[in-house]
C-alpha cells in the first residue's frame, strides 16, 4: 500500500550557495522507504539556483517545483503567498522540512503543518514509510539520551522537521537522467506583517552549553538547588550557559541537561567558573579544553585546582554572591553614564 506524495522542503538564501545540495543529498541517502510512496517531490523556496543544476543531479525524486521569493524570513505575507501558490498542486500527504540548523525552516514547517491541518513531529531524527502506509517516526526528545517512537495511521496527513545529520563525508550525490519534471513559479515581494522590535536572549537554563562562551557551573559545595538559583541570578550577568556536577545531578538539584563530563556534556567555552566542583576526572574530562578555568572551592586540595587558570579557595555561594552584586552595579553605573 503505498501513501500517496510526498514532498520534502528546502530553503535557499543564495543561488550560487550549494548547502541545499548537502541537505537534499542527506535525504536522498536515507533509507526512510521511498518506494512505498507514489511521487517525490523537492520544493525548494527562495533564491532558488538555475534549472539546469537541479536537473542535473538524481534526488531520488521525480519532480521539482522552484518557487522563487525575496530573501525569505518565514513571516509575514510571504509565507502565505508561497502556500497559496503551492495549493495550484496535488498537495502531498507526507511533507519533510529538512532542518539544517536553520530555525526558518522548522518555523516553516510548523505553519505549513497548520495551513494543511496536519500532524507535526518536531526533532525528528529518523522517519520511515512503512509497506502498510503508516510512517513511523524518531523524535529525540533529549539528544543522545531519551527517544520517542511514534506511528501515524496511512490515513494521517503528516508534517516531519528532519534534523539533517550532520557527517564529515559529502553526500553521493548521482547524476540524473532524463524525466525529471521541473515547475518554476515567482511569489511576488509583500509587505510584512511582522516588525521584529527586540530579541529576547536565552535564560541560563535554556543556553545551550554547547553553544555558551562563558558557564557558570556547581557542584556539591553549592549545597542544594538553592545554591543553584544564586549560579543563575550569576549566569543572568554574565550571559552565561548553567552547568553542574553529576553529584548536583544525582541529587536533583538541577537537570540532567546541565551537566558536564564524560556522562553529560563536553564545552569548550572561553570562560569556565566551578563552583563548589571538586574535580572528579570524569567531570574534568568535559570542561578541560575550556580556555580559561575560574574554580572556587573550600577545599584548598580540591583536585579542580590542578586545572584551574585562577583558583579561589572560599566559600563558592557567598563568592556567587558577591559577583553578582558587584556585575549589577557596574552594569547601573554603565546605564546612567548613558542615560
Amino acid at each position: 500500500m503505498n501513501h500517496g506524495r510526498l514532498w520534502a522542503f528546502t530553503l535557499v538564501d543564495d543561488a550560487a550557495d550549494r548547502r541545499w545540495e548537502n541537505a537534499v543529498g542527506r535525504f536522498a541517502e536515507t533509507e526512510w522507504g521511498a518506494k512505498f510512496i507514489d511521487e517525490v517531490t523537492l520544493i525548494m523556496i527562495g533564491a532558488v539556483p538555475p534549472q539546469e543544476r537541479v536537473s542535473s543531479v538524481l534526488y531520488g525524486m521525480g519532480s521539482a517545483i522552484l518557487v522563487k521569493t525575496a530573501p525569505f524570513d518565514a513571516i509575514g505575507d510571504t509565507i502565505q503567498a508561497v502556500f497559496r501558490a503551492l495549493a495550484d498542486y496535488p498537495l502531498p500527504s507526507v511533507s519533510v522540512f529538512l532542518v539544517d540548523d536553520d530555525w526558518r525552516v522548522a518555523m516553516l514547517g510548523a505553519f505549513w503543518s497548520t495551513w494543511l491541518k496536519a500532524c507535526v513531529a518536531a526533532n525528528v531524527s529518523s522517519f520511515r514509510v512503512m509497506p502498510d502506509g503508516s510512517i513511523q517516526v524518531v523524535q529525540d526528545v533529549e539528544v543522545g539520551v531519551t527517544q520517542a517512537v511514534t506511528t501515524y495511521r496511512p490515513d494521517e496527513k503528516v508534517t516531519i522537521l528532519w534534523d539533517i545529520p550532520h557527517v564529515s563525508t559529502p553526500p553521493r550525490v548521482r547524476r540524473q537522467g532524463d524525466g525529471l519534471r521541473l515547475d518554476a513559479i515567482t511569489v511576488p515581494d509583500v509587505n510584512r506583517e511582522v516588525e521584529v522590535i527586540r530579541l529576547i536572549e536565552p535564560t541560563p537554563q535554556e543556553l545551550p552549553l554547547e553553544d555558551a562562551e562563558r558557564v557558570v557551573a556547581g557542584g556539591r559545595g553549592i549545597e542544594g538547588p538553592d545554591g543553584f538559583a544564586i549560579l543563575e541570578e550569576l549566569a543572568t550577568c554574565l550571559r552565561a550557559g548553567l552547568g553542574a556536577s553529576r553529584v548536583a545531578v544525582d541529587q536533583g538539584w538541577i537537570s540532567y541537561a546541565h551537566q558536564v563530563g564524560q556522562s553529560g556534556k563536553r564545552i569548550h567555552a572561553r570562560l569556565y567558573m566551578a563552583f563548589g566542583i571538586s574535580g572528579a576526572p570524569q567531570h574534568l574530562d568535559g570542561m578541560k579544553d575550556c580556555e580559561t578555568i575560574v574554580a572556587i572551592n573550600r577545599d584548598p586540595k580540591a583536585p579542580i585546582f590542578d586545572v584551574a587558570h585562577l583558583a579561589v579557595v572560599a566559600d563558592a555561594r557567598e563568592v556567587a554572591r558577591q559577583l553578582t552584586l558587584a556585575l549589577r552595579a557596574r552594569e547601573s553605573e554603565e546605564h546612567v553614564m548613558t542615560v
